[in-house]
């Protein structure tokens, strides 16, 4: 219900969405694969 009535996104999403799509994130906090927030450099999302 809560997707459906807030207008804004669920705070987990907000924030961990939009860092794992950010490769300086991986370099800062070394986030390798097997850790929950890894995401394959191929499936990031790139806008420039």
């Amino acid at each position: 219900m809560y997707v459906n009535t807030n207008p804004h996104s669920p705070a987990k999403w907000r924030v961990n969405g939009p860092l794992m799509n950010f490769t300086p994130f991986y370099n800062a906090f070394n986030v390798q694969p097997g850790d929950k927030m890894y995401k394959p450099e191929s499936e990031r999302i790139v806008v420039w």
